[in-house]
């Protein structure tokens, strides 16, 4: 159990996990009882709070940056330790797709209303939270089929998140991110919503509790409703 491990480990996405979605992308923001939440989880003697976000480094540093967190960004391809001024960040990446991708994201921009281009530093995201929900979803369908035949040969992972088409570097996960933490005798929680957390639960394996938000039709995985449930979850763990 928690209480009993000689230390704990929490693994925590941001949207739509620790904090619900937003119309705009932009607007999510923690809020103050949010803030405490995680300084407090990150108080308990020998835990560590990572929280493992798709946000680009620059929001994600500004909103929980003086945390005591490690923080990693954009799926695992920049991360910093609690403290830390600076990003750590992989610069290996063979980025020649990028150009091409965002050429046809800025045309879907442009032709679907209310629809936003997010830029990255080494990705794309398309969010359509704003716009008709039957359009939007027929219209991602259409893009991400589109995006497949036109980045087929790229080093380039297209992705389909809730709301949202993101493309991101071949090789880049938050699995990979979570592989590279010392985690032999803790006890590890890991929390998420969306398809890219499936890359931070099969890198654990069993040696995890993984709780997703909303159900997913998998067995062996804890789920709860919405982000109010997490942070209620989390609230529990502070007061064993």
């Amino acid at each position: 159990s928690a209480r009993a491990a000689r230390r704990r480990v929490l693994l925590l996405d941001y949207d739509g996990t620790l904090r619900e979605l937003t119309q705009r992308p932009r607007d999510a923001r923690p809020t103050p009882e949010l803030r405490d939440l995680l300084r407090q989880l990150a108080a308990i003697p020998d835990t560590e709070v990572h929280v493992i976000s798709g946000r680009d480094r620059d929001t994600l540093g500004a909103w929980l940056g003086e945390l005591p967190l490690s923080l990693c960004a954009e799926h695992g391809l920049a991360w910093r330790g609690p403290g830390d001024a600076r990003w750590t960040a992989r610069d290996d990446l063979d980025m020649r797709w990028l150009p091409r991708a965002e050429e046809i994201l800025r045309a879907v921009e442009l032709e679907v209303d209310d629809s936003e281009l997010e830029l990255k530093p080494r990705g794309l995201a398309w969010h359509y939270r704003r716009v008709d929900p039957d359009y939007g979803e027929w219209r991602a369908r259409e893009l991400l089929l589109h995006l497949a035949e036109q980045l087929a040969s790229e080093p380039v992972e297209v992705l389909s998140g809730r709301k949202v088409v993101e493309l991101r570097p071949a090789g880049v996960s938050k699995g990979n991110y979570v592989r590279t933490l010392d985690l032999d005798d803790a006890f590890v929680l890991a929390i998420g919503d969306d398809r890219t957390d499936f890359d931070t639960y099969a890198a654990l394996g069993e040696r995890a509790v993984t709780v997703h938000v909303g159900e997913t039709g998998e067995r062996n995985r804890f789920w709860v409703d919405s982000p109010r449930e997490v942070r209620d979850l989390l609230r529990e763990l502070l007061r064993a």
